[in-house]
């Protein structure tokens, strides 16, 4: 059920900056007070799609996002950084179950990237989706992530050189602040960075709380994530199609389909570590 979605400025005080400078926002009909988009925005209730065997599905507004997420070993036996991928292949599907676009995810730690990332490919890796049949870079998303790797002794993982173990490691700045999203669809260039990280409890699959989705560093769309659980949430959209509607969906589905490799165990599940 769709329902009109203001919210206060100061549950988004790191990007006021943004509303300030965009002028009057586009009000959404019946809104008491500008809501701090640059577009009128409503939320939306993420539920089930339907998949196949190990799949996922998930929906919203009329879309839904199919996936099947898988981790494996790339370098033979080596226990380096190098020697496992995630990867998550994806189909984002519009009403009548006609095809928007598909493709594949993967995280790698050496690699180009085709949206302009600056990553550092010592202490970061790059969650790069890409879609098939469409010229390059016109749709696509890259996500900066912790080079996660197997830890030199016991449980844990480590970032330049460094192991570090526990169960805790979401809340180390240094790895909270390698997380941000850049986006391209239909060549419109989008970013992403995380609402704010929780802290991990035991077999929590989130640690990150959810995504502010930006357009020429204003606000248009937002994903929050349902309780560190793999189901549910909300996501905030534009209204009208002209307003990236289609993009800001596309964008949040992939980000609650990405596994947060921040929750210790999401990279035990995909990462064997």
């Amino acid at each position: 059920m769709r329902r009109l979605f203001v919210i206060a400025a100061c549950a988004l005080l790191p990007f006021n900056a943004f509303a300030q400078d965009s002028g009057t926002p586009v009000e959404a009909a019946g809104a008491n007070a500008a809501a701090p988009y640059a577009v009128a925005v409503e939320t939306l209730e993420i539920g089930q799609a339907r998949a196949g065997l190990m799949e996922t599905g998930r929906s919203a507004a009329g879309y839904s996002f199919i996936a099947r997420i898988t981790g494996h070993r790339t370098n033979g036996l080596s226990l380096s950084r190098d020697a496992w991928r995630v990867s998550t292949n994806y189909r984002f599907v519009g009403a009548d179950n006609v095809e928007v676009l598909s493709g594949v995810c993967r995280l790698d730690s050496e690699g180009r990237s085709l949206l302009g990332v600056q990553w550092d490919q010592r202490t970061s890796g790059l969650y790069a989706c890409t879609a098939e049949g469409q010229s390059e870079g016109a749709y696509a998303m890259e996500v900066t992530l912790p080079a996660f790797r197997q830890a030199s002794a016991g449980f844990g993982f480590g970032i330049a050189g460094i192991s570090v173990g526990g169960g805790e490691d979401g809340d180390e700045p240094d790895l909270q602040a390698i997380l941000r999203a850049r986006a391209s669809y239909e060549g419109v260039t989008y970013e992403a960075t995380p609402t704010a990280f929780g802290r991990e409890g035991f077999m929590d699959p989130r640690v990150v709380q959810g995504f502010i989705i930006s357009r020429d560093a204003q606000p248009v769309g937002r994903i929050d994530f349902e309780d560190n659980s793999r189901n549910g949430g909300t996501i905030t959209a534009p209204i009208a199609d002209a307003d990236g509607r289609r993009a800001v969906l596309y964008i949040a589905l992939q980000l609650h389909a990405m596994p947060d490799l921040y929750s210790s165990t999401e990279r035990e599940r995909y990462l064997n570590r």
